[in-house]
């Protein structure tokens, strides 16, 4: 009687790769993105370029411009900061609040002062004026790296970037595609976000 080994043998490979196959998809399911599909290894990152001091003194003096600009893969900056001493040291963090693979990216940037003897309940005026808000004129710039490309591309993207001096809520802005919202005139109204950072002075 004659054997049949090589339709066998040809039936195990085929069940061996369907098994392998499967948890192949299953490995995939675990990673960001649509399950096998797009799976998105690194999330977005918004990282600090530049911090510059532009003025020291008080707002009246100072405080002479503000500015925004966002484009070509960076957010600038121009603003004045509270401080209560004009030896004051500014330190510049971000912060990525939104989930992993999200369509909008979210982050925060916290600009914080300290007085340059470390006493956060220090606060003094200059000149003995007590009309006059001591603080720094700065400038940051950001540089922010998308999401990593992957085999589906998605029409509506965007980034919101909220700002916080010394804890609190200092503005926000954006950039969108397609018909996704920044968002950020929920902030308007009421103040801004939670607060998440302690004060940094007084």
């Amino acid at each position: 009687m004659a054997s049949r080994p090589p339709r066998v043998l040809l039936a195990v490979a085929v069940v061996a790769a369907a098994a392998l196959g499967a948890v192949a998809i299953a490995d995939a399911a675990d990673t960001d993105g649509i399950a096998g599909i797009g799976a998105e290894p690194e999330p977005p990152r918004l990282s600090v370029e530049s911090v510059e001091r532009l003025d020291v003194g008080c707002a009246d003096d100072v405080a002479t411009y503000a500015s925004s600009r966002t484009g070509g893969g960076s957010f600038d900056r121009v603003a004045f900061v509270e401080t209560g001493d004009p030896a004051a040291n500014l330190s510049v963090a971000t912060e990525r609040t939104s989930p992993r693979g999200a369509r909008l990216s979210a982050f925060r940037v916290y600009v914080d002062s300290v007085a340059p003897d470390e006493r956060v309940d220090s606060v003094s005026t200059a000149n003995g004026s007590d009309g006059c808000r001591v603080g720094i004129q700065y400038r940051v710039r950001l540089s922010y790296e998308p999401r990593s490309s992957g085999p589906l591309s998605f029409g509506d993207e965007g980034t919101r970037v909220l700002w916080l001096e010394n804890g609190e809520y200092a503005g926000c802005s954006g950039v969108t595609e397609g018909s996704l919202d920044t968002e950020c005139a929920r902030f308007l109204d009421g103040g801004g976000p939670e607060r998440t950072w302690a004060n940094a002075t007084a």
